[in-house]
């Protein structure tokens, strides 16, 4: 290194390479953001956006939407529902927003047991 009248500076052969433990952590950051791109596209997709002038409710409880698949790779529901019923038995303009999807498994890695009568 040496000094001139703007500050110091650097010579061709002041310059050191990356020692090996960290030379390599850029290209290996890169591969890691290849290798966890989007996840695969799933097998069964549904998607649903209704409206409804007006709904009544005629009992109380919960009402649930569930996706499964067999053998299941990851499944799940959404389901957004616009106004809320809040115990209110009419509901006018209605919004029902549904994304459902399924993935099925590999049969060969997941293989479901067989379920059998006894003979008679």
């Amino acid at each position: 290194m040496f000094f001139t009248r703007w500050g110091p500076s650097l010579r061709w052969d002041d310059v050191q390479p990356l020692p090996p433990t960290n030379r390599y952590a850029p290209m290996l950051l890169l591969l890691l953001l290849q290798a966890a791109g989007p996840p695969p596209a799933p097998d069964i997709e549904l998607n649903v956006h209704a409206r409804a002038r007006e709904v009544t409710i005629e009992r109380r409880g919960e009402a649930k939407l569930a996706v499964h698949a067999e053998p299941d790779a990851g499944s799940r529901a959404e389901v957004n529902v616009q106004p809320k019923a809040e115990g209110r038995t009419q509901l006018r303009n209605v919004t029902v927003d549904i994304h459902a999807q399924a993935s099925l498994a590999d049969p060969d890695q997941n293989k479901a047991t067989v379920e059998t009568g006894s003979p008679d």
